[in-house]
């Protein structure tokens, strides 16, 4: 009885699990933007450095502030006094044993430091270099992700074609074989039928297999286990490059591109770390207090306290080179993160012009492709009639499938470049996100 329950159990477990391994997730933009920011380990990895660096500008703060410590000691051991001779030997008497407490409390605080504020400052500017770093590594990771996912979508439609190529191929093949056994065609055309019969299902094992791979990259890349299913939904992008220009794309690019803010934020970094380096030859003021209470028991015992305030000036007269070898090497990191900040400027000027002239290009060339595969679909459409109707072989309505076939394909590839180059745009515009708002889903 109890083999048959536990039987029963795991029959059900397992029915449970593979009803759950057979559910399709249905993917598009925002999920793929939600799965991306909530299970990416890279982006945990960078969000943890970004809170150690904001807690060690705590830490740095925490350091010159008002400082207080408290130290207690106890002590005891015996005591002996000299109380005679015996055998011209000196003779001792125990009389602990003797008992000391100590309580000593610590207060300092430093009451001008010119290098204090400059150590802040850089601390600061490290901790929202991390975070742009982090918010940079979210933007290269949105686009990595999406350019799989049209990928994915482009190589989908490519199966489509290839499926839509062979069921015309059947047609002709069908066709072929009734009008040789009706004698109205030649054998040529039966074996040329079944040639590009053969050839379409050659190339749909081919873009089968390269759907497979992009499918399981793209599982990996989101954290989806191999075995889910999968359903990605194609949106159209919709961009109106009538109502923009370069220039307003640069200035929006300049206010929320990562690299180019971290690059501003490492020149205030290097700004602080030169005046923290040059303020160290000046000199700086600091209170230190001290009060202690301490009790000795020896025969009745004493208690005793004592209290202390200081106030210190300390002013460096010689360091060895140290603070000018800082200098120059914050002035160098200056001078390196300037030419930073130019190469980001000039960079994003040539790409965002590179990609509003290829974005112009695109959308003509779709315009431009729709056209040809209706032309081509008309074509194919009057062609097979021709054949059907005994007036010519099937050569042409051969080079006519083939010919819609490959402008299918083509179609495919330029949507596919047209939405990579929108993804590119939004992501030298430093908001990758934005894109879900180009996105029509049909």
């Amino acid at each position: 009885m109890k083999n048959t329950i536990l039987v029963l159990c795991a029959s059900f477990l397992a029915s449970v699990s593979l009803h759950a391994q057979q559910e399709t997730i249905e993917l598009d933009l925002p999920l793929i933007i939600d799965l991306v920011e909530n299970q990416n380990i890279e982006l945990a990895q960078q969000r943890e450095i970004a809170l150690q660096s904001w807690e060690a500008l705590k830490h740095e703060k925490s350091r010159h502030r008002v400082q207080a410590e408290l130290h207690l000691s106890y002590t005891q051991r015996k005591a002996s006094e000299l109380v005679g001779a015996s055998n011209e030997e000196p003779v001792y008497q125990t009389i602990g044993p003797y008992q000391k407490k100590d309580a000593k409390a610590f207060l300092s605080t430093p009451l001008w430091d010119p290098n204090i504020r400059a150590d802040i400052k850089a601390a600061r500017s490290r901790a929202e270099i991390q975070e742009l770093t982090l918010q940079l590594t979210e933007e290269q990771t949105l686009a990595t992700v999406i350019d799989s996912y049209f990928d994915f979508i482009k190589s989908r439609e490519a199966v489509h074609a290839a499926e839509a190529s062979i069921q015309r191929s059947s047609d002709l093949l069908s066709t072929a074989q009734n009008l040789y056994q009706a004698g109205a065609s030649d054998k040529i055309d039966l074996i040329r039928a079944e040639l590009k019969l053969a050839d379409d299902r050659e190339l749909l094992i081919e873009t089968q297999k390269t759907e497979n791979e992009l499918q399981l990259l793209l599982k990996r890349m989101l954290g989806i286990p191999f075995e889910q299913g999968l359903h990605v939904s194609s949106p159209e992008l919709c961009f109106d490059l009538a109502y923009f220009d370069a220039e307003e794309l640069y200035q929006q690019a300049l206010a929320n591109r990562p690299d180019y803010l971290r690059s501003l934020a490492e020149i205030e970094k290097s700004k602080h770390l030169r005046r923290s380096a040059k303020t160290m030859r000046h000199p700086s003021l600091a209170f230190y207090g001290e009060y202690g209470l301490a009790n000795q028991a020896l025969n009745g015992g004493t208690e005793s306290s004592e209290w202390s305030a200081l106030f210190l000036v300390s002013m460096p007269l010689w360091d060895s080179k140290k603070s000018g070898s800082k200098i120059r090497t914050a002035e160098s990191q200056l001078r390196s993160a300037e030419l930073e900040r130019q190469r980001v400027e000039l960079d994003l000027q040539r790409e965002i012009a590179q990609l509003i002239a290829r974005i112009d290009s695109l959308q003509s060339k779709i315009l431009l492709s729709d056209k040809k595969q209706s032309l081509s679909r008309e074509r194919y459409r009057l062609s097979a009639m021709r054949f059907e109707q005994g007036v010519a072989d099937n050569q042409e309505a051969v080079e006519a499938t083939l010919q819609l076939s490959l402008n299918e394909l083509n179609q495919a590839n330029t949507r596919y470049l047209y939405h990579r180059s929108l993804l590119q745009l939004m992501a030298a515009l430093g908001d990758t996100r934005s894109l879900i708002d180009l996105a029509i889903y049909p």
